[in-house]
């Protein structure tokens, strides 16, 4: 919607700036991210409008297999949307002061950001993919901490000294940053995934909305920590 959007403001405002228009662009699209999670929380139902399949009794019954809920309740729900919103708050603010650290760090140009954003997204795109695989071999409980323990390996990229040469920048950052961008986006499935299974099927609308909610206020927060750091 970025192009629609761009000649519809220029059509209508020719004097307006570049620096407006990213404002206005980003503000609509957090309008309607969060009015949609609100909708979600205050109106929302279950997911699944239907009954589950009723099974059978003889030689061609159906086995259908019953869905693993968490013990906690809304309190724990609680606590991993706040670790969700943490964890969205952390990623933006990273991802917003990395092409500065970098500048600043090694005097790495476009070309070279460009290059690190290819590392990031190729790392980024396996590790929520293989979310389901990772957890089917344990649980998501582990995973996550897993995660968060593999993330904050990562921060090293960022605090250690690093060197001149080509490769030792390659091996003090650049490996290090995959690592965290890989494993702090995993772990937002993740976290949902966890929250999911504490609420009933009739309380998913509504807990995804919180979820959506609580991700939308991280990344919110980590955006203007980081333009402020």
């Amino acid at each position: 919607c970025y192009q629609p959007l761009s000649g519809l403001v220029h059509l209508l405002a020719p004097g307006c700036s570049t620096m407006m228009f990213y404002r206005l662009f980003i503000g609509i699209c957090t309008f309607f991210c969060l009015a949609g999670s609100l909708i979600l929380v205050l109106w929302g139902g279950p997911l699944l409008a239907t009954p589950p399949p009723k099974t059978s009794v003889g030689a061609d019954a159906v086995v259908v297999p019953a869905t693993v809920r968490l013990t906690g309740g809304p309190q724990c729900f609680v606590a991993v949307c706040a670790l969700l919103m943490c964890q969205s708050a952390a990623l933006s603010s990273v991802t917003t002061l990395w092409p500065l650290f970098v500048q600043d760090s090694f005097g790495w140009a476009a070309h070279e950001y460009s290059i690190l954003l290819i590392v990031q997204g190729m790392a980024t795109a396996w590790a929520v993919a293989s979310v389901p695989a990772f957890a089917a071999r344990s649980t998501y409980m582990v995973l996550a901490s897993n995660l968060a323990f593999l993330a904050a390996f990562g921060c090293i990229a960022f605090v250690l000294p690093h060197g001149n040469s080509g490769t030792g920048r390659v091996f003090g950052h650049v490996i290090p940053a995959a690592c965290f961008f890989a494993a702090a986006a995993a772990l937002g499935p993740t976290l949902a995934s966890i929250a999911s299974l504490l609420m009933s099927r009739h309380q998913q609308g509504r807990s995804f909305g919180a979820l959506a909610t609580a991700t939308t206020a991280g990344s919110v927060v980590g955006n203007l920590v980081g333009t402020s750091l």
